[in-house]
């Protein structure tokens, strides 16, 4: 029988603190864009503060809950946070006494009735709040009675007086010695210049009172706009994240909201929709902020670029403004960037033929790669005259194809966007260096040498291009095995035509052939390549300390779907750069999300390898390596929602064995879906799926372990993987887990990656672990705890089901495979604690 204890946790005592504000959409009292305008009389009274708040000290704020709701520029709050220092703070919990003239970003939305550096210790009775009235006409106080820091023993006195009505609120001055002269007087939105009454000048008197009456447009829907950067460098395109920041009105609440921009100034559409869902560059789903990331292509002349935007909801309101893109071309300086080839065009796509059995079709495609980097590339020769260098410093060429397909009948349809098949790798010797631009400046790039073109074609030139066909890509003589080749690092094994298999299909692209021909209308086919070699893997920057030149050097471009079966495969548009195919995604549905996921690792020193400048390379190098995560999540008929995911692995030669999905313990998940491209002719990997498990909080997807199977089935570089499943939870926006298989012997090096935030299923908003039963003991969360929850972990836990797996060795939350004493320990200390 299993024994378990219950800990005790001592001295842990649980508390709930105000939250500072309450979101926009809650309550917004008045859809006010111009700010406040400020009238000032004399002969007030302070009405004295009955209640001590408590600050006493210097540089301190204390937490307030309201009366009542408080509307500033039209957002309403609940809570404040009330500064020693002459500040009533809503968004903020600043302690700064070094005050300036509105804005602040220290302090975002504040009123400011005598920002200075101030005490209410010592000589000092403190803050003091009061309320005056009845509903809905109440009248809340808050009076300081505090000292000068500058002068410890002179005293002040001045009041903030909030009305209910939201009509306008007052400042009070009593006794004011200094007259104001080191204070700033006021208010600020967090967002815009604020509303200032006097900054560091003698305006306060006693009896001063000053009244802020908000100016209200009555059918404007107030919004501002940003740029970040407001300044781009555009010589060869660049990104701009365009915001709006959209203020609902009320009476009644705004529904539906919208924003458009004109971005025709910066070359984009003159009708762009901007995004609240979290994707497109947006931060946040739903919260009146709307984003877009803008591409300035290189044809935009410089100079300041204005963007017109529009806001309108459902009820007929509208507001309008500008924001400002300004545009620069500015060379890089030079040398700094290293080798860096890419993938400049995708030429050809032949059409091979069937496997004997008509089950395989294969093709290959015709790449033609350039340089844009300020070293040559090393792309030596087996039959190289230059003996310092190893005939494995040649590039190697990987080539996917991919198809984006409906799924389901109506209504619940959904996309999915796999890879179909994989090629083995093209051995790339002897660049014709064509179509070079100005040769790269004379240097010693290696002793006795004065410039790279006594390479000859054992380098690819700075500018220069070098064209292999489809019918080259494609020859098996040139061929080699993905497994002897370390994306990471940039290098390969000398090894051609070892494959097996089909003598028209053999080590080629292949695709199962089915999977192109009679597919259903609106199904689309794509191609990528992606060229790898070691001296730009594994060059780090001047000023950089991780080598990132490898991650730009995949291209894709779209295939003519209805003419699969030709012999040279039509193209639908030109091959887009310096992105894999997983972008094709994107571009084809706007509302995919597309995210990074990232992990440094350093390189063991010591290979005798040299780059194009004589230098050794693998000198404790750290290199990025880049996992690009897409997602969408689909309603369907009856409550469902199928979520698709695309993981792919760009060049981490530790590959994924896991990703994990947040998962709700309560949520019902059927369909569950995993799709790889078939290793072939010969590569040792596994064609095994990935299983899937379940814990209390997550959905893996998993392959064997490194440690039980060196070949398994691992997601590796320069592949795509598919994982989806259908469930009854509606998504928010969260990261997924992949999980690395390939140990890094370097100390700290990473187990896992996060992605960014991909859509989910919503987790509960609390811990999560304990809630786990309804009414009856029937599995399901239901945001309570209650003996529900004990009943169904104990059914759980006995049962020996993953759902209790819900805590790590020491009582840390999160499964770890294995029923013992820590899963009781995290479920009853989470259950006691509320969550």
């Amino acid at each position: 029988m299993m024994k378990f204890s219950l800990r005790h946790r001592a001295g842990l005592t649980r508390f709930m603190v105000p939250a500072l504000a309450v979101a926009a959409g809650s309550s917004l009292t008045h859809a006010q864009c111009t700010g406040y305008s400020i009238t000032s009389s004399t002969g007030a009274v302070i009405e004295p503060g009955t209640a001590d708040i408590g600050n006493h000290a210097d540089n301190a704020v204390t937490p307030l809950t309201l009366p009542f709701p408080v509307s500033l520029y039209g957002v309403s709050y609940t809570a404040a946070t009330v500064s020693t220092n002459g500040t009533v703070q809503f968004t903020t919990s600043s302690t700064t006494s070094a005050n300036g003239c509105p804005r602040s970003s220290a302090l975002g939305v504040a009123l400011l009735p005598h920002w200075d550096d101030l005490r209410t210790d010592g000589f000092a009775p403190g803050i003091f709040t009061s309320v005056t009235g009845v509903a809905p006409n109440r009248v809340f106080n808050i009076e300081w009675r505090a000292v000068y820091r500058t002068a410890s023993s002179t005293q002040l006195n001045f009041q903030v007086r909030l009305f209910e009505d939201n009509s306008h609120f007052e400042y009070i001055y009593g006794a004011i010695p200094q007259s104001g002269s080191s204070a700033t007087v006021g208010l600020q939105n967090g967002t815009a210049a604020g509303n200032q009454f006097s900054c560091n000048t003698s305006t306060l008197s006693n009896g001063l009172k000053l009244s802020f009456t908000p100016i209200n447009p009555a059918t404007v829907l107030c919004s501002t706009g940003a740029a970040l950067p407001a300044t781009v460098n555009n010589c060869s395109g660049a990104t701009s994240l365009l915001t709006v920041q959209v203020t609902p009105g009320t009476s009644p609440d705004s529904t539906g909201l919208a924003v458009t921009g004109n971005l025709a100034a910066i070359g984009g559409s003159a009708t762009q929709q901007f995004y609240n869902d979290g994707t497109n560059g947006d931060a946040v789903a739903g919260d009146s902020t709307f984003s877009y990331l803008a591409t300035v292509p290189s044809t935009v002349t410089p100079g300041a670029k204005t963007v017109g935007f529009l806001a309108s909801d459902e009820q007929g309101r509208s507001g309008t403004g500008n924001l400002t893109v300004t545009v620069n071309c500015i060379a890089p300086p030079s040398p700094v960037l290293g080798p860096d080839v890419y993938t400049f065009n995708i030429t050809d796509v032949p059409r091979w033929g069937t496997s004997t059995n008509g089950a395989i079709t294969a093709y290959s495609v015709g790449t033609t790669s350039s340089n844009s980097g300020d070293y040559p590339v090393m792309w030596v020769d087996s039959n190289s005259y230059l003996p310092d260098y190893d005939n494995t410093q040649h590039p190697v060429i990987s080539q996917n194809m991919y198809r984006l397909k409906k799924y389901g009948t109506a209504p619940s349809e959904y996309w999915r966007f796999e890879a179909l098949g994989q090629s083995w790798l093209k051995h790339g010797f002897v660049s014709t260096n064509s179509n070079c631009g100005s040769p790269a400046p004379t240097a010693t790039w290696r002793p006795s040498i004065q410039n790279y073109q006594s390479f000859g074609g054992d380098v690819l030139g700075v500018n220069c291009t070098d064209t292999y066909g489809g019918s080259l890509n494609g020859s098996q003589g040139s061929l080699g095995p993905k497994n002897v080749v370390n994306a990471t690092l940039g290098t390969s094994l000398f090894i051609r035509n070892t494959g097996t298999g089909d003598s028209v299909t053999r080590e080629r692209l292949q695709v199962p052939t089915a999977d192109v021909t009679g597919q259903p209308a609106g199904t689309r086919f794509f191609v990528d390549a992606y060229y790898v070699t070691a001296d730009y893997a594994q060059f780090v920057r001047p000023g950089n300390t991780v080598a990132t030149n490898a991650l730009n050097n995949a291209s894709w471009r779209e295939l003519n779907a209805a003419q699969l079966g030709a012999g040279s495969v039509p193209f639908v548009g030109s091959t887009q750069l310096n992105n894999p195919g997983i972008f094709a995604w994107k571009v084809a549905d706007a509302a995919v999300t597309l995210v990074t996921a990232d992990h440094d690792d350093a390189v063991n020193p010591g290979t005798g390898f040299k780059d194009s400048l004589g230098n050794p390379m693998f000198q404790g190098t750290t290199i990025r390596s880049r996992y690009w995560a897409a997602a969408k999540a689909t309603p369907l008929a009856g409550g469902l929602y199928r979520y698709e995911y695309a993981v792919y692995n760009h060049n981490s030669d530790r590959s994924a064995q896991a990703v994990s999905f947040p998962m709700p313990v309560g949520a019902t998940v059927s369909d569950v879906t995993f799709h790889a491209p078939q290793w072939h002719s010969g590569e040792p990997y596994s064609n095994a799926a990935w299983t899937t498990t379940r814990s209390a909080t997550a959905l893996t997807f998993k392959t064997e372990d490194f440690a039980a199977n060196a070949n398994a089935n691992a997601l590796r570089w320069a592949c795509l993987y598919n994982f989806g499943f259908t469930t009854d939870v509606a998504p928010t926006h969260a990261p997924a887990t992949i999980v690395l298989f390939k140990p890094n012997p370097v100390p700290g090096a990473p187990a896992s990656v996060a992605t960014g935030n991909l859509p989910t299923p919503t987790m509960p908003a609390f811990c999560g672990a304990a809630d786990m039963g309804r009414q009856g003991g029937v599995v399901g969360q239901d945001n309570q705890l209650d003996n529900n929850d004990f009943v169904v972990f104990i059914d759980f836990f006995f049962g020996s089901d993953s759902r209790a797996d819900v805590g790590r060795e020491g009582g840390v939350p999160g499964a770890d495979g294995t029923f013992n004493n820590n899963d009781f320990v995290v479920f009853v200390d989470e259950f006691f604690a509320g969550c």
